[in-house]
């Protein structure tokens, strides 16, 4: 069986997995999701879909697929990503856009 993994990561692709992988823990977890999720839903802060556990949760599954869909290995919670002024983890958009600079990266060093 051939492996087909997939070779262009594209922002829509990013954000779509993101969504995926929210709608199915908020669902694992609290039996719910929220009706529209897009690139401006909030995931961390006072307005946030999910609660700090589950924005780990989501972390770790979404850098699995990563590798799995794209053979990327990221690590999308290091330091870097903590001590910067403004949060990749504060939208689905803004994380969307950090995985795409790590992943440009990934491939430059490659």
């Amino acid at each position: 069986m051939i492996d087909q993994k997939k070779t262009s990561l594209q922002r829509d692709d990013v954000v779509r997995m993101i969504t995926d992988i929210i709608t199915e823990t908020l669902g694992e977890n609290e039996g719910r999701a929220p009706a529209c999720l897009g690139p401006d839903t909030v995931l961390i802060g006072e307005h946030a879909t999910i609660t700090s556990l589950q924005l780990v949760l989501v972390v770790v599954e979404l850098e699995q697929r990563l590798e799995e869909e794209y053979s990327l290995v990221l690590d999308l919670a290091n330091e870097r990503a903590v001590s910067r002024q403004r949060s990749p983890f504060r939208s689905i958009g803004l994380l969307a856009d950090y995985v795409l600079s790590l992943a440009g990266e990934a491939s430059d060093e490659a």
